[in-house]
């Protein structure tokens, strides 16, 4: 298996903590047949900068709540070989339950080795918890496309979702990990009693608090929405800070360094737990593409944008470090990184 590199063991190179849908990987879209298409890295914005940020020796670890077979595809496949076979690529699955690591081919195998540990108990919903959570997910998917259709003002003329709402006004969404499937409810676990969270994709960010936190079934499945159409109901306590406190504890990144950025497009839902240090030595950067979820500490730090963001920052994340290589001293810290980010925001 690859090795595990720290950033204090590759001095001048800057190693990337990333949110995947809505920050890396392009948006959702249906091709010139009706189909909808789910583009990979390489399709979007941030594939080039991140592309020559590695090939220069830098690392990216990609943190999802989605399962390995939606993104090794769509992520892992797209990163330069000789970054994933040197482990300079990683992937944490289910909000942070599970991780895995390239082995000497590149390919990624789950560490055995990776939890239990605080925060992250291996902890999993009762089925019974599931399947209420599922009736009333249904129940709220139908209501929502039920206004949708009475009011398709609801959403930008020409969204793709409105001539769905016919149909889905009086259907259940399926369940379903098809991602061309929307609506669709996903149990993210490989067996009833391994069940991690469920993902509701349908309804719109900026709707999702609405329909489907009601949902929700206090001290036994908590949610947030996330990314553009979806909602991420999960084991209570998991969260993508247990990423950054397990890398922190096992010394793979180093606060101390100034080579260390999070970027995320949810920095006041799902994403929120990559901003836990960002005054402490791990800057987030917000793509978020609504400034009105940005938390007000954060705004001298978002770009926006989604994946156009990301691109643009990284870009210029990949010029720093280029430009810093054999040179003592952090490469980024909290000012420099707010310049780069008006920067990238100024270019879109």
């Amino acid at each position: 298996m690859g090795n595990l590199l720290c950033a204090t063991e590759t001095p001048n190179t800057l190693t990337l903590i990333c949110d995947l849908d809505g920050t890396l990987l392009p948006k959702p879209h249906k091709n010139e047949a009706g189909v909808l298409k789910n583009p990979t890295l390489r399709e979007g914005a941030a594939f080039a900068p991140i592309e020559r940020l590695l090939n220069d020796g830098g690392t990216i670890y990609g943190v999802t709540g989605s399962k390995l077979s939606s993104h090794k595809p769509r992520f892992w496949d797209d990163l330069p070989l000789s970054a994933r076979c040197e482990g300079r690529v990683l992937l944490f699955c289910e909000t942070g339950m599970s991780l895995f690591r390239p082995n000497e081919e590149g390919e990624p195998v789950e560490d055995e080795s990776y939890g239990p540990f605080p925060g992250n108990t291996k902890r999993y919903l009762p089925t019974s918890t599931v399947n209420a959570f599922v009736a009333a997910a249904r129940a709220a998917v139908r209501q929502w496309f039920q206004d949708l259709k009475a009011d398709p003002a609801l959403l930008d003329a020409g969204h793709w979702l409105i001539p769905l709402a016919d149909r889905w006004a009086d259907e259940d969404a399926p369940l379903s990990h098809d991602p061309k499937q929307t609506p669709r409810i996903e149990v993210r676990g490989d067996t009833a009693d391994t069940v991690a969270g469920v993902m509701v994709a349908g309804v719109p960010i900026q709707y999702g608090a609405k329909y489907l936190t009601p949902c929700l079934i206090p001290g036994e499945i908590e949610g947030v929405p996330t990314g553009r159409l979806c909602f991420d109901a999960v084991v209570p306590g998991l969260n993508k800070k247990l990423v950054l406190d397990w890398l922190l504890r096992e010394k793979v990144i180093d606060p101390k360094s100034g080579a260390v950025v999070c970027f995320g497009d949810s920095p006041g839902g799902n994403d929120a737990g990559l901003t836990a240090y960002h005054m402490g030595g791990i800057p987030f950067v917000s793509v978020c593409e609504h400034d009105k979820k940005v938390p007000e500490p954060l705004m001298p730090w978002h770009t926006g944008h989604n994946e156009r963001g990301s691109g643009a920052t990284i870009s210029r994340l990949a010029d720093l470090q280029k430009e810093r290589k054999g040179k003592a001293g952090p490469i980024v810290n909290l000012n420099t990184l707010n310049k780069i980010v008006d920067e990238a925001r100024a270019s879109l």
